[in-house]
């Protein structure tokens, strides 16, 4: 039934309801009444009684307009108006499905960081720990090291020593509001989502190993003098046995002729 059908059915039975010819000879505003054949004779209707009316029409109106517009409710206004069914995406945190994978990518390169045995499916409390100081979560005021304690003790199980992905999210989820104090709950879920989401780890304190005085001449083939530098070429890969004897080229002819090529130039001399 569509609204235009249902506002009809329902004025028709508030005028069967209403209608002076059933009760107690009460005016019927839209018409003549049976019982009063002369209009002069019809008293005018009572501001109190349109009113009524227009009370009614409302209430037969809203129900309809409601139910048919549920998706676009964001979760606020769904649970006051009572519409049943899930919350629209756009209102739900996290809305984009790639935000989210992105968060779950960033879960797993911080659960298997210093453990090359780690499935990336759980996370220690360590790794926990970095990934708040390395996403910028701790600030060392709203969120301090011993708050991100507190709260992975408080997600996890009670004999577990790891936590997986939808704990991680709760954790997170605590974090939030102290994080961003100024901003709702579903706000502050989701900026603390875009501070950990596409993020990895970091490599601190390391660094290439640098050689100085007595030590930087003794493995840099550059500075080598003498018969040492002969044994490396450019590069610094080392020639073998070349570069640690000198060997002559004893091909010839015959058998005993050994120097090939030298003939001509003695000639010539």
């Amino acid at each position: 039934m569509g609204q235009q059908q249902r506002c009809h059915h329902g004025l028709q039975r508030l005028v069967g309801y209403l209608s002076p010819c059933r009760a107690s000879r009460l005016v019927q505003p839209w018409g003549r009444c049976c019982q009063h054949p002369d209009p002069a004779a019809e008293p005018p209707p009572s501001p109190a009684f349109l009113l009524l009316l227009l009370l009614l029409l409302l209430l037969l109106l809203l129900p309809s307009r409601v139910s048919e517009q549920p998706a676009e409710l964001c979760p606020a206004a769904s649970r006051s108006l009572g519409v049943p069914g899930p919350l629209p995406p756009s209102c739900s945190p996290m809305a984009g499905n790639a935000e989210m994978a992105s968060l779950e990518e960033s879960f797993r390169k911080f659960a298997i960081y210093g453990d090359t045995k780690a499935t990336g499916q759980e996370m220690n409390g360590k790794n926990w720990a970095k990934l708040c100081k390395d996403c910028k979560v701790t600030d060392g005021k709203s969120v301090t090291s011993t708050d991100v304690d507190i709260v992975f003790s408080k997600v996890k199980g009670k004999t577990a020593r790891v936590i997986n992905y939808e704990e991680f999210k709760k954790a997170l989820e605590e974090l939030a509001p102290k994080r961003f104090k100024d901003k709702s709950k579903e706000e502050a879920y989701e900026a603390i989502c875009q501070l950990v989401a596409g993020k990895e780890p970091i490599n601190v304190g390391v660094t290439k190993a640098k050689t100085v005085g007595a030590v930087e001449r003794l493995t840099d083939t550059s500075k080598y003098t003498g018969s040492h530098k002969e044994r490396f070429d450019e590069s610094g890969k080392g020639k073998g046995k070349s570069g640690r004897e000198n060997i002559v080229d004893n091909s010839g002819y015959v058998s005993a002729y050994k120097n090939a090529g030298t003939y001509d130039s003695k000639v010539k001399k």
